[in-house]
């Protein structure tokens, strides 16, 4: 029960911040290997688990509207919401570790054109680009992410 309610609640987490969105199933992918990579290290290295990864580490979109509309899905899938169930089909081989990490070990991202807008809208509490993004990392780039608005970032070595 526990590993199915942390695979829920991956997936959930997932659609609630992508779906809606012409997000490739790479930058899906990468999305979820950040969440992977994150345990343990760093600033994250507090968190005993995935879940508290998402609920607690820059992933806005948990407990949202979207976040809700996946989990009412999940309570009694029936395969018809082609969003979620591509969204489950880019994520869970990552989750299983069934796919090799292509993000050469990626922590951090962000959106660009979405962290305009809130700095925009508070240049007090937001800056653009992001703090993390400084001269302890580095831009990592991901094949098949190009044309989506994500940015990765890792630790440099």
């Amino acid at each position: 029960k526990y590993y199915q309610n942390r695979r829920q609640l991956i997936r959930r987490r997932l659609f609630a911040a992508y779906e809606g969105t012409t997000y490739s199933d790479e930058t899906r992918q990468a999305l979820a290997h950040v969440i992977m990579n994150r345990l343990g290290v760093h600033e994250w290295s507090k968190y005993e688990g995935i879940s508290d990864i998402i609920k607690n580490t820059g992933f806005d979109a948990y407990g949202g509207n979207l976040y809700l509309e996946a989990e009412e899905y999940l309570k009694n899938r029936d395969y018809t919401n082609e969003t979620i169930e591509r969204v489950i089909d880019a994520v869970l081989p990552v989750y299983r570790g069934e796919k090799e990490d292509i993000t050469n070990n990626a922590v951090l991202f962000y959106s660009p054109n979405a962290q305009a807008k809130l700095y925009e809208q508070n240049p007090s509490k937001y800056k653009n680009p992001p703090g993390f993004v400084n001269d302890q990392v580095e831009e990592v780039h991901i094949s098949g992410t190009e044309n989506d608005d994500i940015r990765f970032y890792k630790y440099k070595d």
